[in-house]
């Protein structure tokens, strides 16, 4: 939609600008036919949602007979892959349940579970019950 500028006779062309963001600016009425700012990276548009993330992989390592590190805070839909570094057979295994239930892996072994459900997730090495860890979803 074209509008004159009434103040010195300037057509301009457009109503409002979509910005990279998706969102739409307007013009600002003090700079004849120049649009406000389109928000940065860091700004939200009030009412805009919080953009989702893309699922992340974490990693934990098996070493010295703990796992490192030991407690981790992740998101619905995140993976986790334990990686072991000792020269031990090492499980990873749920508390209660059966969530997670790898078969011993050796050195340089791995297990990878994806995590879908909100909850916390704690569990041990079978082998050594002493190895402890816990898994935050959120």
């Amino acid at each position: 939609m074209s509008k004159t500028d009434s103040g010195n006779g300037i057509v301009c062309a457009q109503d409002a600008q979509q910005c990279a963001d998706g969102s739409y600016v307007t013009r600002n009425p003090d700079n004849n036919c120049e649009f406000d700012s389109c928000p940065t990276a860091n700004e939200q548009q009030p009412g805009a949602e919080e953009p989702e993330t893309s699922p992340q992989t974490y990693d934990i390592e098996l070493k010295g007979f703990a796992f490192s590190p030991s407690t981790l805070t992740i998101k619905a839909g995140d993976t986790v892959i334990w990686t072991n570094m000792d020269s031990a057979s090492h499980t990873v295994t749920s508390d209660s349940g059966n969530e997670l239930d790898s078969p011993g892996f050796g050195k340089d072994g791995t297990y990878t579970h994806k995590f879908d459900t909100a909850g916390t997730y704690t569990y041990h090495c079978s082998p050594h019950p002493s190895m402890k860890g816990t898994i935050i979803v959120e």
